[in-house]
């Protein structure tokens, strides 16, 4: 379809007003261009940089093995996925070894530097881990409940309403746990967890006919 005369004339109109315009400011616009390709080489630089960074600091973190070492990954390249690895092996080395506050440290700083990191969650399981293990049980549910609440989507957040239900009952609210182990599978029908959820459903019905 050919353009209407009343277009043809708004096309000649800015192509005019676009002459002047260039006549008029083609200084800043040459100017404007030159920083916008400063920018540019920049942004390409610090992309490059930041991407060389992170593969020193996996390199460096594959190479070690200790928690000291491992903290020197965090020192010397923070912010990078290598210093993510390291804080998350670090806390579950210190679980193992029950160093408990060391392991809440790492944990702690993990989510502190990472709030959205794809293991955040783990990060938060890891922290419900040792406060259970600490007895800090009220502590122990809101680690555990940040995990579904704040990562829905989370493969671990089917596992994390499940500990809250081990936690009631350790906590003598059976109520509670029940209420939470009933809950998981209309929540998260795909998961696996659903599974042990029925079983702690029928223990908890075992128990209470038998007693």
């Amino acid at each position: 379809m050919s353009s209407t005369p009343k277009k043809e004339a708004a096309v000649h109109l800015e192509d005019l007003e676009g002459s002047f315009f260039w006549e008029k400011y083609k200084l800043w616009i040459i100017a404007l261009i030159f920083v916008g390709l400063a920018a540019a080489i920049f942004y390409t630089y610090a992309r490059v940089t930041k991407a060389s960074l992170n593969t020193k600091a996996q390199q460096f973190f594959d190479v070690q093995e200790t928690t000291e070492d491992l903290q020197k990954v965090v020192d010397q390249y923070p912010g990078t996925p290598a210093s993510a690895q390291a804080l998350l092996f670090m806390g579950g080395k210190f679980y193992y070894d029950q160093k408990w506050d060391k392991a809440i440290n790492a944990y702690t700083k993990f989510l502190q530097l990472f709030p959205q990191h794809d293991f955040a969650p783990n990060a938060l399981m890891g922290l419900g881990a040792v406060y259970e293990a600490k007895g800090e049980l009220d502590l122990a549910l809101a680690q555990y409940k940040k995990v579904f609440e704040q990562f829905p989507q989370s493969y671990r957040a089917a596992e994390a309403r499940l500990a809250v239900g081990q936690v009631y009952e350790r906590q003598g609210m059976k109520a509670q746990a029940k209420q939470t182990y009933e809950s998981i599978p209309a929540a998260y029908p795909q998961s696996v967890w659903r599974n042990f959820a029925a079983e702690q459903l029928k223990r908890l019905e075992s128990e209470k006919k038998s007693s």
